[in-house]
């Protein structure tokens, strides 16, 4: 037994080590990061949307008479049905609010990101040349200072 849990434990080990990814995927760009932004902002809006309008068919079905049997006990079913809709609708609504954070967060991703051309100096046969080298530019806030006068 003891021969049997070394062995699978040796074969896992030599799995992880050569299980390297040989095409590493390129990093995600600016234009990327606002494209994956803009469609989970579209998807938020339209869960959101959806959520409300179930919400609203569910407020819309309950009748006067549903409500009273309901607070009577008397005959139920169709306002579970409805305190059911609205319970779906309400949970459609809320779970756009993560999509909404996701896509602020990549949208300020995509807007750090830029390219430039920066000029540095080079040695060009014994004097300095200034050179334009491609660059991608991270800006990065450190906050804004109040100060009270």
């Amino acid at each position: 037994m003891k021969k049997i849990i070394l062995c699978t434990m040796l074969m896992a080990i030599a799995a992880i080590t050569f299980c390297q990814e040989t095409n590493p995927t390129p990093p995600l760009t600016r234009t990327d990061y606002l494209l994956k932004s803009k469609k989970q902002k579209t998807f938020a809006w339209i869960l959101a949307g959806t959520g409300a309008g179930v919400m609203i068919v569910a407020v819309a079905t309950v009748s006067e008479k549903d409500a009273a049997n309901y607070l009577f006990q008397t005959d139920n079913s169709a306002f579970n049905t409805s305190a059911t809709l609205f319970a779906i609708g309400g949970i459609i609504t809320l779970s756009s609010i993560p999509l909404f954070i996701a896509a602020g967060r990549n949208k300020r991703k995509g807007m750090r990101l830029a390219f430039k051309n920066e000029t540095i100096p080079q040695i060009h046969k014994s004097s300095f040349v200034y050179r334009y080298v491609p660059s991608l530019c991270l800006k990065i806030s450190l906050g804004h200072s109040k100060t009270n006068i």
